[in-house]
């Protein structure tokens, strides 16, 4: 099983090691940190839909690589404003490709949310990306965090140890 963890996250923090914590728990696998990347915006010249691939040429193709050769994606973001952070938005709105060429389709997901009071609020952007693009997720975890503090963290690990063995299955 090869694991592949995307953190949508600006800073080394709690969504990164939580995400890094679920890879390692699924088996291990590559680390995708958007803020390393540079990622152009979508520009809107549906290419996308005619041919089934994107014309714009940055670290996206990397990530392309990277995700349609794992087998679970595990997709991490901090919650800002009840919703995903930019960087993360940015790699759901390049995924439009997958949604016409279905090469992400059958795969698996875990989305990890992070936040104070709004972490379940981002996990319909990832959610609805996956869904659009045929992965099957595995798992939600929105985390409840402040200043590097997990709330319930026996609670996290639980979901984490439950999501690999289902994985496993």
């Amino acid at each position: 099983m090869k694991a592949l963890g995307i953190v949508g996250s600006p800073v080394k923090g709690n969504t990164e090691n939580l995400v890094r914590e679920m890879v390692k728990k699924l088996g291990g696998g590559d680390i995708i940190l958007l803020r390393e990347k540079k990622i152009l915006h979508c520009d809107g010249c549906l290419k996308c839909d005619k041919e089934g691939s994107c014309s714009l040429k940055d670290d996206m193709q990397e990530v392309y690589r990277k995700m349609e050769s794992a087998d679970v994606i595990v997709f991490g973001s901090p919650s800002y404003y009840d919703n995903v952070s930019g960087m993360m938005k940015m790699l759901i709105d390049r995924s439009v490709p997958y949604y016409m060429n279905k090469k992400l389709k059958g795969k698996k997901a875990v989305i990890i949310t992070v936040g104070e009071e709004s972490a379940a609020k981002a996990v319909p952007a990832l959610k609805t990306m996956c869904d659009s693009n045929g992965i099957k997720i595995i798992g939600t975890i929105p985390v409840k965090a402040h200043s590097g503090k997990i709330a319930g963290r026996k609670s996290v690990e639980a979901k984490m140890d439950a999501i690999a063995r289902k994985v496993r299955i």
